[in-house]
């Protein structure tokens, strides 16, 4: 799950924070801003598709309203209105708008890509708050983008429901936040997962998501799950008895298992799935795309890709990623016959008359919001469906799964009018979806030649301005100032953003770092933090602010003693966190009151102070030593961390006097690797940071 993660998932580790999930406010282009409807409009002499069954009307004028379908009948014989705008439709199709029912819609880019797409309704995958208020702001027309149905913060069986008592507690908070559905993930143990369905259940609230390995495909099925996606828990189910690697965890034995399969199995877990009611969101595109990196990097001349944020893209570099970069040969031979098994699953679920929905798993390694779509189409039809079934599984099934069969997914008198004008007919070839003439999104009709503008300037917003900081306050002086720097961030190698930093001395011997980031495109976000330093170097506080579009947030967190206390107001959760305070070992996580929330961290101004504590050690090959560190982000903790330093070899042609360190973290959650080099005065020159790629933090010279 690469890009998701990197650029807007709230996974585990601090990098992550960093790079634009907190607060995205791409700029949205001109052409994408509401602009008032016409009276009516009319779709003249057309073939409508409408997918209430397998058929075509020829010869059709469609006439919408508003936002809705108000007539559809004979061209000639329906009247049109004085006035109204007409589209002609002569040799084209008219079909239901596209449904994506497993995106990470972490930036607001995104949504723009699936419109451009026809994809007119989106399942958002990974929940966090801010997504109700853009589903409210897209319904009030207040943000452009596909309807939203979201799930809220994943219930992962760690800080969220670790214990079966927190299950219930937490399915009617999220029920009464107004989330969509409860999504369910690996971690989940068998009776937390078993509270969790029996909560939803009474609360009317549907369960969707991963198999939890320790419940397993059979007990998902019995509990009655809604949604299956990515076909979680299929291949283990299918898996021989006689397997070598059953039961066995790890990145390897999960490519391997597609190897031992006992066919038998497969037509018997399809025919229960059907039996249980179970629907599937298959995802196929992004397994089959699980490729060594040299293969995926072809993925990136398709031409949709220039379109998607060169950060994402960057984050798409599995040679860079620590959990792929070191994979064995083997590895990707056993990743592509299991993207191979699922399509026979599919196939075996679809013969089996079990239910499936269209989706992408977009954003993930070479997945493209919105241009995957189409290609998730193709998928399914290699999987056996008809090109009708597949359209039919993201459009009409999909709404009678969200339970808006009423609402959309047909084109029927009544129904919301998202619609997509094509210039060939998709039942013959399923590609044909792609070929659009224009969608219409809410009764609001967007020519192609408008898509394509609007892609366009969603391109150019790319370019990183000249001056990042132009029209921002400097940093004030607080005192004394004893250093200031420029840094520019990067992820594997391609930039993201900038921050400055500086250290003033205050009367009394303490200092205070001060530092402002913006992060650009295609989530742009300001972010001002302020470090307070006791006499010995270490951090006592942290003040922090960022503004975008998932609100303005401002958090402080203090340290007294063995504890940790925090404060903070987001408006976007309508409410205020006064002050909580955590106790010696616990974490942010633990607040349920921050679950879903993402807090970045200023990395320069980090950086900074860890690299001034460092370079004042006599440094030996593989020293470690244990420290207090108050960590940031969804990693805020005051907790024992082991540091192993050893001085690195000097970067190439740097001053006599400056020192790199090789560091690796050690602590409840597992390793951090990082790279830093400090000037004679111990302060940061550069750092990477080795997580799901690499973080860079440059200084300017």
């Amino acid at each position: 799950k690469t890009a998701a993660t990197l650029v807007g998932a709230v996974r585990d580790g601090w990098v992550i924070l960093s790079l634009a999930a907190a607060a995205c406010t791409p700029a949205v282009p001109p052409a994408a801003r509401p602009a008032a409807l016409a009276s009516v409009t009319a779709f003249v002499d057309v073939t409508v598709i409408p997918m209430d069954r397998q058929r075509l009307l020829p010869d059709q004028t469609v006439l919408v309203q508003a936002d809705r379908i108000v007539a559809m009948g004979p061209a000639g014989a329906l009247p049109i209105p004085d006035g109204a705008r007409r589209i002609d439709g002569k040799g084209r199709y008219l079909m239901p708008g596209l449904v994506d029912m497993h995106v990470h819609a972490e930036s607001l880019s995104s949504l723009v890509l699936a419109v451009a797409n026809g994809v007119t309704t989106v399942r958002n995958m990974r929940g966090a708050p801010y997504f109700l208020a853009w589903r409210e702001q897209v319904a009030r027309g207040k943000l452009f983008g596909p309807t939203l149905y979201t799930v809220g913060p994943i219930f992962n069986g760690r800080s969220l429901v670790a214990e079966a008592a927190e299950a219930a507690p937490e399915v009617i908070a999220q029920r009464r936040a107004g989330y969509d559905f409860i999504k369910v993930y690996n971690g989940l143990s068998p009776p937390a997962y078993a509270a969790t369905v029996a909560t939803a259940r009474a609360q009317g609230i549907a369960v969707v998501g991963h198999v939890p390995g320790d419940v397993e495909l059979e007990g998902v099925l019995a509990a009655g799950q809604a949604s299956i996606e990515h076909l979680h828990g299929y291949i283990e189910a299918v898996e021989a008895d006689d397997s070598p690697v059953r039961g066995k965890s790890g990145f390897l034995p999960w490519a391997q298992r597609a190897s031992y399969v006992d066919p038998n199995k497969i037509r018997a877990i399809a025919e229960r799935t059907r039996a249980a009611g179970v629907w599937n969101c298959p995802t196929l595109i992004e397994e089959l795309r699980h490729v060594p990196p040299d293969e995926g990097q072809l993925f990136l001349a398709e031409p949709g890709m220039r379109y998607v944020s060169p950060l994402i893209r960057a984050g798409w570099d599995t040679s860079r990623d620590l959990r792929t970069r070191k994979a064995p040969p083997e590895f990707y031979p056993g990743a592509r016959r299991r993207a191979l098994l699922g399509l026979e699953i599919t196939r075996a679920l679809h013969a089996a008359g079990a239910r499936l929905l269209l989706g992408t798993d977009d954003s993930n390694p070479f997945v493209a919001p919105g241009y995957a779509v189409h290609i998730e189409l193709g998928n399914l039809v290699r999987a056996g469906l008809s090109p009708y079934e597949a359209l039919r599984a993201g459009t009409h099934d999909a709404a009678e799964f969200l339970h808006a069969e009423h609402e959309f997914g047909t084109v029927a008198v009544g129904q919301r009018a998202d619609l997509l004008l094509l210039e060939a007919n998709p039942l013959d070839d399923v590609s044909n979806a792609a070929r659009r003439a224009g969608v219409m999104l809410r009764g609001r009709w967007l020519p192609d030649s408008e898509l394509h503008a609007m892609l366009e300037a969603l391109a150019a917003s790319y370019a990183p301005p000249t001056d990042r900081f132009a029209g921002r306050p400097p940093l004030a002086r607080l005192g004394t100032r004893i250093f200031a720097a420029s840094y520019v961030l990067d992820l594997n190698g391609t930039f993201f953003g900038e921050e400055r930093v500086a250290i003033d001395r205050l009367a009394d011997g303490r200092e205070v770092v001060q530092s402002q980031t913006v992060n650009d495109a295609p989530d742009p976000v300001w972010m001002t933090a302020r470090i307070d330093l006791d006499a010995r170097g270490e951090k006592t506080a942290l003040r922090l602010t960022t503004d975008g579009a998932a609100g303005h947030a401002e958090v402080e967190l203090s340290r007294s003693g063995r504890q940790l206390r925090l404060s903070g107001s987001f408006p976007v959760l309508g409410r205020i966190l006064r002050e909580e305070t955590l106790a010696d070992g616990s974490a942010l996580g633990d607040l349920k009151a921050f679950e879903g929330v993402v807090i970045p961290e200023p990395l320069a101004a980090i950086a900074l102070v860890a690299g001034r504590s460092w370079s004042g050690l006599a440094v030996g090959a593989g020293q470690e030593q244990v420290r207090r560190s108050l960590r940031l982000g969804t990693e805020a903790r005051l907790v024992d961390v082991v540091w192993s330093v050893q001085r690195a070899a000097d970067p190439p042609g740097a001053a006599p006097a400056a020192r790199a360190y090789a560091l690796e973290l050690r602590q409840r959650k597992g390793r951090e690797s990082r790279t830093l080099t400090v000037d004679s005065n111990g302060y940061l020159v550069s750092m990477t940071v080795d997580w799901f790629g690499a973080i860079g933090v440059h200084r300017r010279p």
